[in-house]
């Protein structure tokens, strides 16, 4: 017969290897007594209350801050147009529409119909916010898109929504960080017991899920031995954890066999405990199980890395939109620009260079020119000098080959405008990885190569994080594949303006 540690209480992950005892001897749960499948029964009333408790104030609390959000809006756009200080929701948008029940109803509906009061994680998604706030005002001013059309009613309709999401962000966020603030204080911290083996325990334990600010403390273990022909049975041992515990939660750390999983579902269902499974065999990053059903059979697709093809597109539209409006309103100061740099010192208007971009193909990367002629030739002898250890990464703090205008643009990333025709040709685009040359890309070890999975940028994680001020080339394509790995239209905007001020002040920039 095989071997079972008995459940023991778990005071802290660094504990969980003295828990394992393979001398103790399996309690097989047919062999239960008829207290403990009693004690088991008696409990789970209790339980089943404390999950719908649980879930009630979910909601009500959800519900709650949605509502204020709507109605702050609501209110305030109704302030603004009677006190004649916003005249963009006059005439196709009634009023009232706003500061009545039907948009606060729509938005809930909404809401709930895209998951955003889902358990986990689900109302935190900024997605889903999105589009439910996109559907609820759309079913509320369905009448006014009808009757006047989106061309007079797309302007308010936008400009309603950004509103919205922007207040429930802030809304959802101050709930987020109070309930952060509260489990750090011992409080609405669900009890969890973890069944495995002893490895696969101690990294679970080790998870966010169970931080001092997550949201289960583990309170006991049940560790069996790995995989093995010998029948092992755990029942009767969860139970008990279970009872001794009063733990809402069950997760499953690691492989355990068919039989295993049959007794700790009956046990965990019988207690009405929530009933987990916690990835801990495959822990790559950016790697998301995605369950999906082929022929009838449950499988795990495990996602790879980087941005889907509909993400791209997406962000290829976005890209092209956004750079022809920005070309077109400034090109007064591009021409400025190119004007003082042609007459400032001799040599070309643009600085020209090989970069290595989207799958690893070189495209010519354009900035207006800050050095001198021939800075390029030059280049090889002030190797010695660069602020980068590195080799991959090249830069002088006060390099002799800038001109006095070419220092100006530098500092504030004047020079980088011309990028913006890189990204109408389909080279670059505003946001990713930095492009490096050829001659740096020989210096790359296999792993550096995810720089090359999207589009470089004309800023990205990088320059928003501190541009010269990261010195660790390492540390720059961490940062560069966390951005591929999670990329968002959020995180681009979240860039963008955190790239701005980056700039303003000169931060990194020499």
């Amino acid at each position: 017969m095989g071997h079972l540690v008995k459940a023991q209480n778990m005071e802290a992950p660094s504990g969980v290897a003295e828990l394992v005892d393979p001398d103790i001897d399996v309690v097989v749960w047919s062999r239960g007594t008829l207290d403990l499948r009693r004690a088991v029964q008696r409990d789970s009333h209790a339980q089943l209350f404390e999950h719908g408790f649980r879930a009630a104030m979910r909601l009500i609390v959800l519900l709650a801050v949605d509502t204020i959000a709507v109605l702050v809006v609501g209110v305030g756009i109704e302030a603004l147009r009677i006190g004649g200080l916003l005249q963009l929701a006059d005439g196709p948008l009634p009023v009232g529409h706003l500061n009545g029940i039907q948009f606060p109803v729509a938005l809930v509906a909404s809401m709930a119909l895209v998951g955003a009061y889902g358990r986990g994680d689900a109302w935190r998604s900024g997605r889903r916010r999105w589009v439910a706030v996109a559907l609820g005002t759309g079913l509320v001013f369905w009448a006014p898109l009808w009757d006047a059309g989106p061309a007079i009613v797309g302007l308010p309709y936008l400009f309603i929504v950004g509103a919205v999401s922007a207040m429930l962000a802030a809304g959802r966020g101050a709930l987020g960080r109070a309930i952060v603030w509260s489990r750090g204080r011992g409080s609405w911290r669900a009890s969890a017991v973890i069944v495995g083996d002893a490895e696969s325990i101690r990294r679970a334990s080790r998870s966010a899920v169970f931080c001092h600010q997550g949201g289960y403390e583990a309170t006991q273990v049940v560790v069996i031995p790995g995989l093995t022909d010998k029948p092992i049975e755990v029942g009767a041992e969860l139970a008990r954890a279970l009872v001794d515990s009063q733990a809402g939660a069950v997760f499953i750390a690691g492989p355990i066999s068919d039989d295993q999983i049959r007794q700790v579902v009956e046990v965990s269902h019988s207690y009405h405990a929530e009933l987990v499974e916690i990835s801990t065999t495959l822990d790559i990053d950016g790697v998301s199980p995605v369950p999906q059903l082929i022929s009838g059979v449950r499988v795990t697709a495990f996602t790879r890395p980087g941005l889907k093809a509909h993400e791209m597109l997406l962000k290829r539209v976005i890209d092209v939109s956004a750079t022809l409006v920005g070309v077109i309103i400034i090109a007064p100061v591009l021409l400025v620009i190119g004007l003082g740099v042609k007459f400032s010192s001799p040599g070309p208007v643009f600085f020209k260079q090989t970069r290595v971009g989207c799958g690893g193909r070189t495209f010519t990367l354009f900035k207006f020119r800050s050095m001198t002629k021939h800075a390029e030739a030059e280049r090889a002898s002030l190797e010695g000098e660069s602020m980068y250890s590195d080799a991959r990464l090249f830069k002088i703090a006060q390099d002799p080959r800038i001109t006095p205008l070419g220092r100006f643009l530098r500092r504030s990333s004047l020079d980088e405008l011309p990028q913006l025709f890189n990204v109408l040709r389909g080279d670059m685009s505003l946001v990713g990885p930095r492009p490096p040359t050829p001659k740096e890309v020989e210096l790359y070890e296999s792993r550096h190569l995810c720089r090359f999975d999207v589009r470089p940028g004309i800023t990205g994680p990088w320059q928003s994080g501190g541009r010269n001020l990261i010195t660790d080339f390492e540390q720059i394509v961490q940062m560069e594949k966390h951005y591929i790995q999670n990329w968002s239209l959020g995180m681009d905007l979240k860039i963008l303006l955190k790239t701005v001020p980056a700039v303003l002040r000169g931060v990194g920039a020499n």
